[in-house]
């Protein structure tokens, strides 16, 4: 394993499982069509008279903002002319909803492009927002299975039965989140808060890119250090469009940290800042599982109802007088046990949950305050709170011969999950493997 990518749970906030049963193992994503994700719901209705196209495309091998890049690129015009409903990962086939302020033929015309397939295309009078989907549906291949077929389909089944007895999976932000193997994201964002932006640059550009021989990456590693922005600009991928602008801009103002991370999309800026936010929230749902607290509502925990299957942020406080009532409504379904997103503004709960919140940002030395970035005030954040445990619908499975290793098994997973939530943190339960390369 690539020392580069080779992280681990506890590099995101993972420790431990929900579950106690055996792991399946396994590995996912060995093929890119192994891992498909398909949004659901959301679309604008069809105005042919509106100013924008809306298109359903299917992207395979293609990272959201990448692709938005290249769009924009291929269509000359600007990227906020580009909208979308989700982010998605590079490694894997996934069907998205983007509006563009563009001809409605040259919209089509992107699925020239390889790994992209418009599915359908219409003109419409509203542009896509973030969240703007319902769910998603997942189909996903673990492969590399050892085991016969009988004992590999009992730990899936007794996994999944313990989860629902338990309150469902543990809601945790998944690797997606922190940059994939790599898992940096977050500590970009904590250095932006901390107002160190000369150390979130040099936390995004990290160590030498995959695909760099031994020599290079050693050559990537040393320009960084020495701020020799020019060498890695040669050392990049031409892909590497997000890079190449952050060391172009480098090059013409040396050590304006800021002015070189505004040249990200603004998406991926805030989504630092967001990231070291879904890593506190981690360790907060992970050392609420170690403690043997369930999943469902104790006293002294900030309850969410869940209306037309949305999350609300209106916090009902679980105590012994509403107790019963309040875990009635997280079985129905009506409502969610919710942890901390810490910001300026976010309430924290009482109770052994609230202790836990309190522990975890004194421990990283985490206030309020620290979320407000005087520099740049976009890179600031409120804060909010985020259920704790999902419920997966129209769950299924399948157990069969993996063509790509005689001998082994895989098994494939079909399950729905509200927007926000992670596939691979559900499947993390089953396969329970601590190195994020396998889930990425």
């Amino acid at each position: 394993m690539d020392p580069r990518v080779d992280a681990r749970d506890e590099d995101i906030g993972l420790a431990g499982h929900l579950t106690k049963t055996a792991p399946l193992g396994g590995r996912l994503k060995l093929r890119v069509d192994d891992f498909r994700v398909e949004e659901v719901g959301g679309a604008p209705p069809r105005d042919d008279a509106g100013p924008y196209v809306c298109a359903r495309i299917e992207l395979t091998n293609w990272e959201t903002n990448r692709f938005v890049q290249a769009a924009s690129d291929r269509l000359r015009i600007s990227r906020k002319k580009v909208h979308f409903s989700g982010t998605k990962d590079k490694r894997g086939v996934t069907a998205q909803l983007f509006t563009f302020e563009a001809p409605l033929p040259e919209v089509e015309a992107l699925g020239r492009v390889p790994g992209v397939h418009v599915v359908e295309a219409y003109r419409c009078s509203s542009e896509a927002q973030l969240g703007d989907h319902d769910a998603n549906a997942f189909d996903i291949v673990v492969r590399d299975l050892a085991g016969e077929p009988a004992s590999l389909r009992m730990v899936v089944e007794e996994t999944w039965e313990q989860a629902r007895a338990l309150g469902g999976f543990p809601n945790y932000y998944g690797p997606q989140r922190f940059g994939a193997m790599r898992a940096t994201t977050h500590r970009v964002g904590e250095r932006m808060l901390r107002g160190d932006f000369r150390g979130a640059v040099h936390a995004y550009l990290g160590a030498a890119p995959l695909g760099l021989g031994p020599d290079d990456a050693r050559a990537w590693e040393e320009a960084l250090r020495a701020q020799r922005y020019a060498d890695l600009l040669h050392l990049c991928r031409v892909d590497q469009g997000f890079e190449r602008t952050l060391l172009h801009r480098l090059i013409e103002r040396p050590d304006d940290w800021i002015n070189a991370l505004l040249g990200l999309p603004k998406n991926l800026q805030v989504l630092f800042v967001y990231a070291y936010q879904s890593f506190l929230f981690n360790l907060i749902v992970s050392r609420r599982i170690a403690k043997g607290l369930p999943l469902h509502a104790v006293e002294g925990d900030l309850v969410a109802p869940i209306e037309r299957g949305r999350f609300q942020e209106e916090w009902v406080r679980a105590e012994s007088r509403n107790l019963a009532r309040v875990n009635d409504e997280i079985r129905r379904g009506r409502a969610v046990v919710t942890a901390l997103l810490p910001g300026t503004e976010a309430p924290e709960a009482s109770g052994v949950l609230g202790e836990i919140e309190r522990g975890v940002l004194s421990e990283h030395q985490v206030t309020r305050s620290d979320f407000v970035v005087p520099e740049h005030l976009d890179w600031s954040s409120k804060g909010s709170r985020r259920a704790i445990a999902v419920r997966p619908g129209a769950f299924s499975f399948e157990v069969a011969d993996d063509g790509l290793h005689p001998g082994k098994r895989l098994a494939r997973f079909r399950f729905r999950l509200p927007r926000g939530a992670y596939a691979t943190s559900v499947l993390r339960e089953f396969v329970k493997s601590p190195r994020l390369a396998d889930y990425a």
